[in-house]
C-alpha cells in the first residue's frame, strides 16, 4: 500500500509539472488546475468497513449475481439525496475490484487491493540507497499499474473532469484562449483514434475521446515517472535508457488491455463502449508516444 501511494506521489509530480509547462494554458486556469491536482484525495486497498451483502450467498453463479445487483440498487436508491464523504468507496468498486476509478464529484482517485499484485505490480524491491523501507518499483510497475493510475489521473482533467472546480462544483474556470486550445487538441486525439476501425466500424472518437485522454495521459505520465524513479536511485535515464527497460515499461502497458472479444461483442463494443477497442486503444497511444 505505501508503495502504490508513493507511486501516486510521482505521478503527480508528474502531472505537475505537465500542468507547468503547457504553454498553451493561461497562468491563471494553470493557478486552479494545479490546486485541484494537490487536492486530489488517494484511497488504497479498500473501504474501512465492509457492506453486508443482504442476502445469502450459495445459488447459481446468475441466481447471487442476480441478488447483488439488486442489493447494489436499492442500496443506491436508498443513498439518494445524501451527502457522501469523499473517501466513500461506492456501491460497486471494493478491495477485490480489478479497477481503479476517478470520482469527478469528489476528485479522489482508488485503488482497490486486487490491483496491488501480479500482473499489474510486482513484488516490490527494497532500495537500499533510497533509505530503509523505501520500495523500488520496476518499469514493468509503472508500464501497468502506473499507467492505469495516470490514466484515472487524467481523468480529473479530461473533456468531463476539466468541468469541475477544485471546490467540486461545475464552474467555466477556464478563460476562453485556454478553453480553446484545450478543445483544439482534444479534437486531434478524437480524428486520431476516430482513423482505428474494427471490423469495418470506425471508432467514435466522440464517444471514446474522455477514456482517449486518460489513456494517453496515464502512458505520458507513468513514463515520465519511471523515468524520474529511476534516475533517483541511480539507475540511467532518457536515451541512455535500458532497452530492456524500455521494452518492458511498454510490454507492460500493453498487456494491460489484452482480452479476447467475440466478433459480435466487438461490433457492439465500438458503437456503445465509451472506452476504444483495446488493440486500439494499446496502438493509437503509442503511435503518438514520443519516448
Amino acid at each position: 500500500r505505501e508503495g502504490v501511494l508513493a507511486m501516486l506521489g510521482e505521478l503527480r509530480e508528474e502531472m505537475k509539472g505537465v500542468l507547468q509547462e503547457a504553454s498553451w494554458m493561461s497562468e491563471q486556469s494553470r493557478t486552479v488546475a494545479l490546486d485541484k491536482l494537490g487536492g486530489m484525495l488517494f484511497e488504497v486497498g479498500g473501504p474501512s468497513q465492509n457492506k453486508e451483502l443482504g442476502f445469502t450467498a450459495g445459488g447459481s453463479w446468475f441466481q447471487d449475481s442476480v441478488m447483488m445487483a439488486q442489493g447494489l440498487c436499492s442500496r443506491q436508491i436508498q443513498r439518494m439525496g445524501t451527502v457522501l464523504a469523499r473517501d466513500d468507496w461506492g456501491g460497486e468498486l471494493g478491495a477485490m475490484s480489478v479497477n481503479a476509478f476517478y470520482n469527478v464529484h469528489a476528485n479522489a482517485l482508488f485503488v482497490p487491493e486486487a490491483l496491488l499484485r501480479p500482473p499489474f505490480l510486482q513484488k516490490p524491491s527494497q532500495d537500499k540507497k533510497a533509505g530503509a523501507g523505501s520500495a523500488s518499483m520496476s518499469p514493468s510497475d509503472f508500464g501497468a499499474l502506473g499507467g492505469l493510475l495516470g490514466h484515472e489521473m487524467t481523468h480529473g482533467f479530461d473533456n468531463v473532469g476539466r468541468l469541475f472546480t477544485p471546490a467540486l462544483i461545475i464552474k467555466n474556470w477556464w478563460d476562453a484562449s485556454t478553453v480553446g486550445a484545450y478543445k483544439e487538441r482534444a479534437e486531434c486525439i478524437g480524428e486520431h483514434y476516430a482513423s482505428y476501425s474494427v471490423q469495418g466500424h470506425h471508432v467514435s472518437g466522440n464517444l471514446t475521446l474522455g477514456e482517449d485522454l486518460a489513456d494517453m495521459g496515464g502512458l505520458h505520465l507513468a513514463y515520465r515517472a519511471m523515468l524520474h524513479h529511476r534516475r533517483s536511485r541511480g539507475g540511467t535515464t532518457g536515451t541512455h535508457l535500458a532497452r530492456a527497460a524500455k521494452q518492458e515499461f511498454f510490454t507492460a502497458w500493453a498487456g494491460t488491455w489484452c482480452e479476447l472479444a467475440t466478433k459480435q461483442d466487438a461490433a457492439q463494443s465500438i458503437r456503445t463502449d465509451p472506452h476504444a477497442p483495446a488493440r486500439t486503444r494499446v496502438n493509437a497511444a503509442l503511435s503518438w508516444f514520443p519516448p
